[in-house]
């Protein structure tokens, strides 16, 4: 797997040298989509203390790879941890992190990168990132992204 334009951490090197597929999300890629814009998008701010957001599809084999590399879960679907269910979507099987990387494992990362991809990044920044100026609603952000599944799996099951 490729991960272009960032500095490495130890753990962002242990996913960039994994045979596995990671995809990066959260802010730093919407950053790059924003940079890519041909319209006017509202500033994402990247610093060096801005935490690494991957995601994959799920599967034990990938599990047991991040915890034999030091990964730790922080949050699953089984066992939620207190305060912090509104970070585990209806998408996401289980949070794992190390450093100030976290790896979300989703029943589909293809679909998810289908979504997130999508998002305009002026959405992102009023309404999904939680480090944004505008003031987000954390407990809201969940909310949101559940029904941009819902409505993307509509579109999936009318393909059929």
């Amino acid at each position: 797997m490729a991960i272009v334009g960032m500095e490495y951490t130890d753990a962002v090197s242990i996913l960039q040298s994994s045979p596995y597929t990671f995809y990066l999300g959260g802010s730093r890629r919407m950053a790059q989509i924003s940079q890519q814009s041909t319209k006017p998008c509202a500033t994402i701010y990247i610093t060096k203390d801005t935490d690494y957001d991957f995601y994959a599809t799920h599967s034990r084999e990938i599990t047991d790879f991040l915890i034999s590399k030091g990964f730790e879960h922080t949050l699953c679907s089984i066992g939620k941890m207190k305060g912090y269910e509104e970070y585990l979507d209806t998408e996401a099987i289980a949070i794992l992190a190390k450093d100030n990387v976290q790896v979300v494992l989703r029943r589909d990362a293809e679909f998810y990168r289908t979504i997130f991809e999508n998002i305009d990044p002026n959405v992102y920044y009023s309404f999904l990132w939680k480090s944004s100026p505008a003031d987000v609603d954390p407990s809201k952000i969940q909310i949101l992204f559940n029904q941009m599944f819902t409505i993307g799996h509509q579109f999936k099951q009318g393909d059929k």
